[in-house]
């Protein structure tokens, strides 16, 4: 595998008379490897794309429903579909009816006494 290339320095402020004092730095392809320079080239890209990412996900959010407003949008539909049926049913007893009065003449005469407390022409009522 590649391994580091190590070069040698001499430090000349650290050269003693009797002794020298050899420095190595740890190279990647012949240019000087430096962890800062790695978290550069290897962070920056990351740490764009995590940015990236946090602000799609902060834009999607408040255009997506949240559970809540699904459930509470689940809840009014429900309600709506009881209703609706409900006023079907009232419909369809109203149709029902009106159907009755125009086929039956009792109806019509029994509504007419019993609800507007009307009689014939020389009938009395007596309650």
């Amino acid at each position: 595998m590649n391994e580091p290339e190590t070069t040698t320095t001499t430090d000349a402020s650290a050269v003693a008379p009797a002794t020298s004092t050899v420095v190595t730095t740890p190279t990647r392809s012949g240019v000087p490897f430096d962890g800062a320079l790695s978290l550069r080239w290897h962070g920056v890209p990351v740490l764009t794309l995590f940015l990236l990412g946090f602000a799609f996900f902060v834009v999607v959010g408040n255009y997506l429903p949240t559970r809540a407003d699904t459930a509470s949008t689940i809840r009014g539909l429900d309600e709506q579909r009881r209703e609706n049926r409900e006023l079907a049913e009232r419909i369809r007893r109203a149709e029902n009816e009106a159907e009755r009065l125009e086929k039956d003449p009792w109806t019509n005469e029994r509504i007419l006494r019993d609800q507007l407390h009307m009689s014939r022409k020389g009938e009395v009522i007596i309650r």
